[in-house]
């Protein structure tokens, strides 16, 4: 849909200028910041993204006038066939917080905007829509991705192949896969993982340490992986990596076969065919992150206490950060003893070919 949006540089000027006032901070604590300057990148793209999706809506109908003020187009009859065109394309629940962004944007620019028939609408909808969300396999547990991973990347450097890049990024599949199983942090931070800086080796073990600009919730998290895991993380580095980067520089872990660092897309869709040719289903890595918390539920609900700082998520008492990171270390060395007996069974499974079908 991004291509049926209206540019921020194409807006009129005096709009561009409402926005540029938005992101503006003049690091003054005694000055005016914009009403967006504390947004995170992340908040801020996404914002922009949807406002430009409703202006490109406008300018089809071409009903721009950079003389008229913006909470002019939050009527009836101008939001009705843009809802109308969002819903033909997304989920509800997602066009309630597209609305929902785009007030919040349109606000920012217009203080005194009128803003409400879009947030009565956009509430409606949140009321009524089912969210949709990704379901955990039935049956799968992280060990047997974590196993998934190990089997692929044994496979990838044992196979012949035409072409050395295509083994690397293979190579590098089974590695996303083995990670997730082990450290279940989100997508964007397992592409965004940057050697000497998220990931480093600590006494022959790699922790995955993220400052709280890196994450979702605003909060540092850190992670060990398994020790068993060293060796491939270390020959993928040493091997795969070097031979994708081409003699490029890039701090980057994941890199994909044009030099670069991997995408979030490419990432999952990746991810997906690798677990698709491993376990015979695709999981994607939002549903590696949840199977986490679900086989903790499970098989150890003792400890389900375990899952809030394993996964990043906010704890229901404010400490100190430092205690919070020495609890997500904790956590996932606790994860990583349970994941450690479901690998044990699942390779008693694998041994008797109860897990991978041969040729798979």
């Amino acid at each position: 849909m991004s291509s049926l949006g209206l540019v921020c540089r194409n807006w009129p000027a005096s709009w561009q200028t409402r926005w540029q006032a938005v992101r503006a901070s003049d690091g003054d604590v005694f000055g005016e910041d914009g009403e967006g300057a504390h947004w995170a990148p992340d908040t801020e793209r996404v914002i922009r993204r949807r406002i430009e999706l409703f202006f490109g809506h406008l300018d089809r109908l071409g009903l721009i006038d950079p003389k008229k003020t913006l909470d002019h187009y939050l009527t009836d009859p101008v939001l009705r066939p843009f809802i109308e065109e969002l819903q033909a394309r997304v989920a509800p629940v997602t066009v309630a917080g597209y609305l929902r962004d785009i007030r919040i944007g349109l606000k920012a620019m217009q203080p005194n905007l009128d803003d409400s028939v879009i947030k009565l609408v956009a509430g409606r909808l949140k009321r009524t829509a089912r969210p949709t969300r990704e379901t955990v396999p039935h049956g799968i547990k992280p060990s047997d991705l974590f196993l998934a991973g190990i089997d692929r990347m044994t496979l990838v450097d044992a196979a012949i192949y035409e072409k050395e890049d295509v083994r690397a990024v293979q190579y590098g599949d089974g590695l996303a896969m083995a990670i997730l199983a082990s450290v279940p942090i989100r997508l964007r931070n397992l592409i965004g993982l940057k050697l000497g800086s998220s990931l480093n080796s600590v006494d022959g073990i790699y922790r995955i340490v993220l400052s709280a600009q890196e994450t979702k919730g605003k909060r540092p998290y850190a992670g060990e992986l398994p020790q068993a895991l060293t060796a491939y993380v270390d020959r993928y580095i040493g091997r795969h990596r070097h031979k994708l980067l081409n003699g490029k520089t890039c701090n980057h872990l994941f890199i994909s076969c044009y030099r670069g660092p991997m995408s979030g897309n490419a990432m999952r869709g990746r991810f997906k065919d690798a677990t698709k040719q491993m376990l015979g289903v695709a999981i994607t890595p939002h549903q590696a992150r949840a199977m986490a918390a679900t086989a903790i539920a499970i098989e150890f609900p003792e400890k389900i206490g375990i899952a809030t700082p394993l996964l990043g998520h906010a704890k229901q008492s404010t400490t100190q950060t430092h205690y919070n990171m020495a609890g997500q270390i904790s956590a996932g060395r606790d994860y990583n003893t349970a994941l450690d007996e479901w690998r044990t069974e699942a390779s008693d499974a694998l041994r008797k070919g109860k897990i991978f079908e041969e040729g798979s």
